[in-house]
């Protein structure tokens, strides 16, 4: 699921939003302080951000993996295919 941070809400400095993709579903908060707030956009965005970089890392992997496989497969063909001759 795609999170989202709206780190500010109409120009109030106590509140901040977290939304899913597409806004299908928006949830807002509201602090005491501005600090606070701070402290929670701070908190969330280093959640998402690490999530996106091991979601980023599995990809890569994921494609490394496929092309390894695919060299591999392509690889047998054509020793397959040459020992025929």
């Amino acid at each position: 699921m795609q999170i989202g941070l709206t780190p500010s809400i109409r120009q109030d400095k106590r509140r901040f939003a977290v939304w899913t993709a597409n806004r299908a579903q928006t949830y807002y908060f509201q602090s005491a302080t501005a600090v606070i707030r701070t402290r929670w956009v701070n908190a969330i965005n280093g959640l998402l951000m690490r999530q996106l970089k091991i979601l980023r890392e599995a990809s890569r992997s994921s494609r490394t993996n496929s092309f390894v496989a695919d060299h591999e497969r392509h690889s047998l063909m054509r020793s397959e295919t040459t020992a025929d001759f």
